[in-house]
Order: structure tokens, then sequence, then C-alpha cells
């Protein structure tokens, strides 16, 4: 059944002109929404793109709705949005949306019990993620973007942050990495940085866990799925909070 259910999802995400599809329903499933409860939940999806984290949650629940929130300029990128419109024709139209702006100026729904920000986090503040360890006000400015958009959640509600930490064997050796090799290490941070600022913000750090390439699939989970193996692989982390 298992495998049925891959075969769905990742041939849809191929027919929308998505390259590499395969594995995606693997890692969602094993990774990003590992013991999530979907059904009946509003998910905002943070630099969302294409959708695939959301679509994945409408295929897995058939009563959660999605926003997918990301101010993609118009002719920026304009493959990542044709992507997520041929995606959609999948499902119902009603339980999924794009908001192609700033979370900010997203009026209505006002609030949603999960909070996806599937390798954004970094995104909402390049221009001084490199100052936060040594500069206060870089530090708290990054906070209040980030604190803009977790009030978003309700009280108990969930966040998921899954991101590249910046400790990299090939990173810190100063070679591009062949598992990502467009990866710039030095914005990004490692999960504990993030838990930092989230638990300042008032949420509670669930679990943090490191994620193996979704093509290697059960054997990538069971023994590459940890710190020492992810140093020399791609370094992602996918870590969960809930708001107290």
């Amino acid at each position: 059944m298992e495998k049925i259910i891959m075969k769905k999802f990742d041939n849809l995400l191929s027919e929308a002109g998505i390259t590499r599809s395969d594995g995606y329903e693997f890692y969602f499933r094993n990774y990003i929404y590992k013991d999530i409860d979907l059904d009946g939940k509003k998910i905002l999806d943070i630099g969302g793109g294409n959708g695939l984290a959301s679509f994945y949650a409408l295929d897995s629940s058939a009563n959660c709705s999605a926003w997918v929130v990301d101010p993609i300029a118009e002719g920026s990128n304009d493959l990542m949005f044709e992507q997520y419109d041929s995606m959609k024709k999948n499902y119902d139209a009603e339980r999924i949306n794009f908001h192609r702006d700033y979370v900010d100026t997203l009026l209505d729904p006002s609030s949603f019990d999960i909070i996806v920000m599937h390798n954004t986090v970094n995104h909402i503040g390049e221009d001084i993620l490199e100052d936060i360890s040594f500069n206060n006000d870089a530090y708290i400015e990054y906070v209040s973007r980030l604190k803009t958009i977790l009030d978003r959640l309700s009280s108990d509600g969930i966040l998921i942050v899954a991101d590249c930490g910046s400790k990299n064997f090939f990173g810190q050796i100063g070679l591009k990495s062949p598992f990502a090799p467009s990866i710039d290490w030095h914005l990004h941070c490692e999960p504990g940085v993030w838990q930092q600022m989230i638990e300042d913000i008032g949420f509670s750090h669930i679990k943090t866990q490191w994620t193996a390439r979704r093509e290697f699939g059960l054997f990538g989970k069971f023994f590459l799925a940890n710190r020492v193996c992810s140093y020399f692989l791609n370094s992602h982390f996918v870590s969960f909070y809930q708001k107290k």
C-alpha cells in the first residue's frame, strides 16, 4: 500500500514539471509531518513556492486546508507558480490558496493550527543573519520578523521548521557539497540557534530530527538520518515546536 501511495503523489509532482520527484511522499511523511495530526487543520505554508508541503498535507488528509504564502515577484519565478497551478488541479480548489505577497498582508484567515517553514526560516532575514551571533540589535530584529509570522499560530498550535544547518564537512573545507551544491552555509544556522529564538517568542521545543535525502528512502531513515552522517551529506534537519 505504501508503494502505491508514494507512486501516486510523486507522479503528480512529475506531471506538474517538478524534476527529481521520486521520494517526496516518503520524505514528507517520514520527516516533515511525522506524528503530526493534519485532520481538520488550517496550515500556513511560509515561502511555500510551488506548494509541495501543502499539497502533501492535502493528499494525506481529506479535510485539512492550506494557504501558501510566497511573495514571488511577477516574472521572477513563474515556473514555480505554474507548477503550483498544475498541482492544484488535482485537489479541491477551496482547500488551497496562494497568497502572492508577504504574510502581514494576509487578512483572512487570521490564525492557523500549523505553520510550516520548509527551508525558508533563513529567508526572512538573510540581510542580517550573519550578524545575529554578535550583534544584539540584529538578533532582536530577526526575532521580531519571526514573531510577526508566529503570531498567526493559534494556542497549542504546531510549528514545523526544516532547513539546513550551518555546519557541513564540505562547507568547512571551502568546497561545494555534491549533495547540496547551491547551499551557502554561512546563510544558515544550526537548529539550536532557531530553537533559542523560537523559545524566546514563547514556544516549547518538541524535538529535532536530522533527515536524509529523500532518494535514500528507508535506508536513509534508519542509517543516515543523524547528525554525524548529515554533516557529510546535506546537514538537513526538521524541528517541531508547540505554542504555549
